[in-house]
This record gives C-alpha cells, structure tokens and sequence, in this order.
C-alpha cells in the first residue's frame, strides 16, 4: 500500500481491504458491548453479595456498639452516617435515574404484583446514548435530574468528608 505506483487492480484490493478492516473494526465494537454486558452481569451479582455482606457487618458493628461503647461507639456512629448517605444515593439512583431509562426503552416487564424487573438487555443496542443524554443534559446545561443527581452525589461526598473528619 505505501508502495510508489500501484496498478488499478492492486488500488482497488487495498481499498477492499481497507473497507473490510473498517467492517471488522465496526462488528467489533458491538462484540466489545456484549462483553461488557457480560461483565456487568457478573458484577451486580457481586454487588448484590457485597452489599448482604456490609449490612451484615454493620449489624455486628452495632451490637459491639451497644456491648462496649468505650471502643466502638464512634465508629459506629461514622459508619451507619456513611452507610445512610450510600443507601440515600444508592436509592435516588435506581429509582430515579435508572428506572425512567428502562421505562423509556421498553424493556421492563410487570409482574403480577405491579413491580417491575428489567428483561434481559440487548448489549448490542446499548450503544446510542441518546437516552442518557437527554436525561442529563440540555444542550450545554443539566437537567433537572442532572442537577438532582449532582446534589446527590456532592451530598454523599460532603457527608462522608464530614464523617471522617468527626473521628
């Protein structure tokens, strides 16, 4: 390709080959969504594990709280003031960033009881972010749900800051 004259015959195999290394490079990005589908999966079974295994934790953290005041009091105290602000973050996340976007795309399905589960996503289709976008911002400016999941955060970060800095 980076020789000096090229035959038309010979233009026109590198042009195919570029043409099929585009191809590829496009086929591979959806291959790469599904991978990281795959992955997330996984991940939010080991978060579903990790968060059991933390208000497990906190539970013990507490009754030594109450049997030796002395020694765990305060770090309980920190503790249960991180792990209410988590909680509080972790709720307005779920219900009111994730949840209108699973609406919005169609892909939830009722139960009986009016609750509903995600369906089994298609990762390939995750690619056009149009959805989050317009959730989050207008034009250069947030959305009243960017501003709110802003608050959100800055108020998990400011409260554990100051949490911390209590001990």
């Amino acid at each position: 390709m980076a020789s000096g004259k090229e035959t038309p015959r010979q233009k026109m195999i590198n042009l195919m080959y570029l043409v099929f290394i585009a191809m590829l490079a496009l086929n591979m990005s959806k291959e790469v969504l599904t991978t990281f589908g795959e992955i997330d999966e996984k991940v939010s079974k080991s978060t579903t594990n990790i968060k059991a295994k933390n208000s497990s934790d906190l539970e013990d953290l507490a009754k030594d709280a109450q049997t030796d005041a002395s020694n765990w009091a305060d770090a309980y105290e920190m503790v249960d003031q991180i792990s209410s602000l988590a909680n509080e973050l972790d709720s307005y996340i779920n219900s009111e960033v994730k949840f209108p976007i699973v609406m919005k795309e169609d892909k939830y399905d009722k139960n009986r009881d009016g609750n509903t589960k995600d369906l089994i996503p298609d990762y390939e289709q995750m690619d056009n972010a149009k959805e989050y976008d317009e959730l989050f911002f207008d034009g250069d400016n947030f959305t009243a749900t960017g501003d709110s999941l802003l608050m959100y955060i800055d108020r998990f970060r400011e409260g554990s800051i100051t949490a911390l800095d209590s001990l």
